[in-house]
């Protein structure tokens, strides 16, 4: 067995896959009896001609089979010989001495199942250009803490997801939530340490453009999720870790909606309109970025509500282990 494994996921990611892939190389330089895979989800631009420039196994998801993050992770599990297993996008640089830091924790806190660091995003428009910084998405950290998900950039233990099953393919959205949920019912814990581990690329979340391209791509397919964590009897744990905003903005409408009845019932409804109107003019003149936040907050929300009631209903659950395996693989050796 290898010590180490990094599995790469990507699709179309030919403007950053080769800092990736620099970064990854240099991180291993650590770590000895390492290896690199790079499952690709049916990529349509130059990803995959840049991978086979690098000492990398490469595996090609077929485009008819139903592709998400996980779906690239299952596939790099499946074909992992390390005992530890680094997620990675390809879309993300990481800091060359994170992976002897992540591995030194495991091996001293055998409890741990997985162990993250502090990731920063640099967010970019479509056509490449920078338009801001996120320092620590998790927050900043003075020490190590105990976390109830990782993220999809994370270092586990593989006798863990042996035990509890890797990234279940067929879920688009809170994919890595729902599989720590599985590693923390088997008795595991998770752990985020304040060393800087990964820097991200990535568009502008709090725009109306990249909330409707979520909507789009199944990012907000939380019922999906649902329902899996229904089969797992953890549902009611999802639905309070995960999807209280959810429930507040379902809340909040119903309040909404009682009020507007009563003002209607009492003649009122005009007024109450006129009022709301008004709000929205001073909160849009007097308070912009109050009132930006708000506007984005409830479109999220909406659009996060609307995909979660759909993907919940025509959700029809299958066993992790159905989805497909006959990947093409490409080994280095075959390259050289």
């Amino acid at each position: 067995m290898k010590k180490l494994s990094v599995i790469i996921i990507g699709r179309n990611e030919e403007r950053h896959i080769d800092a990736c892939l620099r970064s990854i190389v240099k991180g291993i330089r650590m770590v000895p009896d390492s290896e690199i895979i790079y499952a690709d989800s049916a990529s349509t631009d130059r990803t995959v001609e840049i991978v086979k420039t690098y000492p990398v196994r490469i595996l090609l998801l077929r485009p008819e089979w139903p592709l998400c993050a996980a779906a690239g992770r299952t596939a790099g599990y499946r074909h992992a010989e390390g005992e530890f297993l680094f997620f990675i996008d390809g879309d993300t640089m990481l800091y060359h001495d994170w992976l002897r830091k992540g591995i030194a924790w495991l091996e001293s806190h055998p409890e741990t199942g997985g162990v993250a660091g502090s990731v920063h995003e640099i967010f970019e428009d479509e056509n490449g250009r920078k338009t801001g910084f996120l320092k620590h998405r998790y927050g900043l950290q003075t020490g190590p803490r105990t976390e109830k998900t990782l993220g999809g950039i994370a270092l586990f233990r593989k006798s863990v997801l042996d035990q509890t099953g890797p990234f279940n393919p067929f879920i688009a959205a809170d994919e890595e939530p729902e599989l720590c949920m599985r590693i923390r019912h088997a008795g595991h814990t998770l752990v985020r340490i304040p060393d800087s581990m990964a820097l991200t690329f990535g568009p502008p979340r709090q725009t109306v453009r990249e909330l409707f391209r979520r909507y789009r791509s199944r990012l907000y397919t939380f019922g999906t999720t649902l329902k899996y964590c229904q089969r797992n009897r953890m549902a009611m744990q999802y639905i309070s870790e995960r999807l209280d905003h959810i429930v507040t903005y379902l809340m909040a409408m119903a309040g909404f909606l009682v009020l507007t009845l009563i003002a209607i019932a009492r003649g009122l409804f005009l007024r109450m309109a006129a009022g709301i109107v008004i709000l929205v003019v001073l909160l849009r003149i007097f308070r912009p970025n109050l009132f930006h936040r708000l506007y984005i907050s409830f479109i999220k929300r909406s659009l996060m509500t609307l995909r979660t009631f759909e993907s919940y209903f025509y959700t029809k659950t299958r066993d992790m282990d159905t989805y497909p395996d006959d990947v093409t693989v490409i080994e280095p050796e075959s390259r050289a």
